[in-house]
């Protein structure tokens, strides 16, 4: 078998943070195996996970990717899953979810809990200032 492009691997023992690591050179059978794999691993956790994509490393995209991410979106979530948070997204990839959004009935994206990296940046340095400011009061 040849180099693996996605690899997958627990945060810690409580199995409650997935990372998914892109490298570049994956191709969409090698990314349809590994939600083949995380599957099985969110059967074994006893927590619902969040999966981190960190597609920081990745510099194109396999063709494809209406196609290929309309059924992968047409896919129901594990019952597990807590979270999507997608790391190192770029301005084509932000545009391909925006369409996906738009051209997707909006409770099957919506399901997927897909969060960027930024959004949540955002997020928690709103939710510091708003505890902070609040503490002060």
């Amino acid at each position: 078998m040849g180099k693996q492009h996605i690899v997958l691997e627990w945060f810690d023992d409580t199995r409650q943070i997935l990372f998914v690591t892109f490298q570049n050179g994956w191709e969409w059978k090698e990314f349809n195996t590994a939600l083949d794999q995380i599957e099985l691993m969110l059967d074994q956790s006893d927590n619902r996970v969040v999966i981190i994509f960190d597609i920081q490393s990745v510099s194109k995209v396999p063709l494809n990717i209406i196609k290929e991410g309309k059924q992968v979106f047409a896919r129901t979530p594990h019952a597990q899953l807590d979270s999507l948070i997608i790391t190192g997204s770029n301005q084509l990839l932000d545009a391909v979810f925006r369409a996906f959004q738009a051209l997707l009935p909006s409770q099957s994206i919506n399901k997927w809990n897909i969060i960027s990296l930024a959004t949540l940046k955002e997020a928690l340095e709103y939710a510091s200032r708003h505890l902070l400011s609040s503490r002060q009061d």
